[in-house]
């Protein structure tokens, strides 16, 4: 397992001038490497896989600076990859800055959008969070771990995960169950709720639903729910509205992903980036 780092919330990021783009990974120099460094064929084909995927993502109607990052070393460096997983209802720019640093520093960067997030409405070109998982779907969280996971080990080298709020619960939840994973940063990462009474609340509602066939979780999904609004908010990219049943299936994910992991302890050892 790795060694994992709780963090408090970061101040709000500004978006910099310099971005990745996703239309093409970024290339550059590499650092002096390893001499076992060597693109391999199941880097090729990570690779391949995921500028189809940044090649899908650009049809879709996204927010501006909602879209995936990867900013890509040819040839590798030997020192892996960080994957950024942004705030869940937020959006990958939250990562603008630390991209170029770990970028520069020898590692690729990968920032996928979380499930669901950075769409818009195309006839309004409103946030549209349709898209999140619901009340009942929250395993869908655990299917994008394992995804980012098979991709980003392919790349070669370590795979480090930095996560914010949900993107923390995701990269706490690839770590419990891949040990090859390196180390991880987790951001105010969204787990167990801390009343008691809120706790015992999924199980309360799965007791429910198999009571009476269903219709409790699902009702949370007509349920509206928005984030208080701060000074400064109109400049954030992201969502502000949703239902509960979205967030119901963040928490669900979230206690599922606390029950096997106290974040302020260290719980093991890996291949620590330099």
């Amino acid at each position: 397992m790795p060694v994992i780092a709780a963090l408090p919330s970061p101040p709000a990021l500004v978006a910099p001038a310099w971005q990745v783009a996703a239309a093409a990974p970024v290339t550059g120099p590499a650092p002096v490497e390893p001499a076992c460094a060597r693109p391999t064929p199941t880097r090729a084909a990570a690779l391949q896989a995921l500028r189809e995927r940044l090649a899908a993502e650009r049809e879709l109607p996204l927010l501006a600076a909602a879209e995936s990052r990867l900013a890509i070393h040819e040839p590798p460096t030997g020192k892996g990859t960080v994957v950024l997983l942004h705030g869940w209802s937020a959006a990958t720019n939250q990562f603008d800055e630390m991209t170029p640093v770990l970028f520069e520093a020898g590692y690729d960067v990968w920032t996928p959008r979380l499930l669901g997030h950075g769409l818009k409405d195309p006839a309004t070109g409103q946030p549209d969070p349709t898209q999140l998982p619901r009340a009942g779907e929250f395993q869908r969280y655990t299917a994008f771990a394992d995804e980012v996971h098979a991709l980003a080990s392919r790349l070669g080298g370590p795979v480090h995960l930095v996560g914010l709020s949900g993107g923390a619960a995701v990269a706490l939840d690839v770590a419990e169950r891949h040990p090859d994973v390196g180390r991880v940063v987790a951001m105010a990462p969204f787990l167990n709720i801390p009343s008691h009474a809120k706790a015992i609340a999924p199980h309360v509602v799965d007791f429910l639903d198999t009571v009476l066939l269903g219709p409790t979780i699902s009702s949370l999904d007509l349920i509206p729910y928005s984030w208080a609004k701060e000074p400064g908010d109109e400049a954030v990219v992201g969502y502000n509205q949703f239902k509960v049943g979205n967030v119901t299936a963040l928490r669900r994910f979230g206690y599922q992903v606390g029950e096997f992991l106290d974040t302020g302890v260290p719980v093991g050892t890996g291949p620590a980036p330099e």
